[in-house]
């Protein structure tokens, strides 16, 4: 039998510090980036979808969210070393 996740006060805080680690990487993003990250991740939007919204192309869209990824990434590192 397998002992469910509990979810405790100290759970709670580090799930909130997460979110807040994300949310600070992705305002950092260049606004395009950003955009276009926001479109993938958030509302689920193809690349070809984003890329028609911001009329752009679709190896466009894809190079920004590689980007940003990488980005948000490293300043996800950089928050928590601190």
């Amino acid at each position: 039998m397998e002992i469910p996740d509990v979810i405790t006060p100290e759970r709670t805080v580090i799930g909130m510090q997460d979110c807040s680690r994300v949310c600070q990487a992705i305002l950092r993003l260049p606004p395009r980036a950003g955009t276009a990250f926001k479109f993938h991740r958030f509302e689920g939007l193809t690349y070809q979808d984003i890329a028609e919204r911001m009329g752009i192309s679709r190896e466009s869209v894809k190079e920004l969210i590689q980007r940003a990824l990488v980005r948000v990434r490293k300043v996800m590192e950089e928050v928590s070393e601190n």
